[in-house]
């Protein structure tokens, strides 16, 4: 059998590709109730070195380009939810309300809409 791999080389950016990755989190959508927070981050950095040996005229060089790139996000509540009587946060995709706890602790049912 035989197996081959294709490694991709090319002249791209890496501090280029780092910035993309920071800057491709765009617009989320948040429930109702809360609001979108974002934290984009990227560094990009060269090294570049060389070195010349007069006695025997040899000349090195090295290039070197790195690059890192993030993008988080969260959906924070706008208002704490009120602890009298004691309530908690309940958060899906489409949703935030909250929740009555009970006397066992336990988690009353949320109202969402569907």
């Amino acid at each position: 059998m035989l197996l081959g791999f294709l490694v991709p080389t090319g002249c791209s950016d890496p501090s280029e590709d780092a910035k993309e990755v920071a800057q491709s989190c765009g617009q989320q959508k948040c429930p109702v109730g809360t609001l979108f927070h974002e934290k984009k981050s990227f560094n990009g950095s060269y090294d570049i070195s060389g070195g010349y040996d007069p006695a025997t005229y040899k000349a090195e060089g090295a290039y070197k380009t790195m690059g890192s790139g993030s993008c988080e996000y969260v959906c924070a509540v706008m208002q704490a939810c009120p602890e009298n009587p004691p309530t908690f946060p309940y958060i899906t995709e489409k949703c935030f309300t909250c929740v009555a706890v009970l006397s066992d602790n336990t988690l009353g049912q949320p109202s969402c809409p569907n």
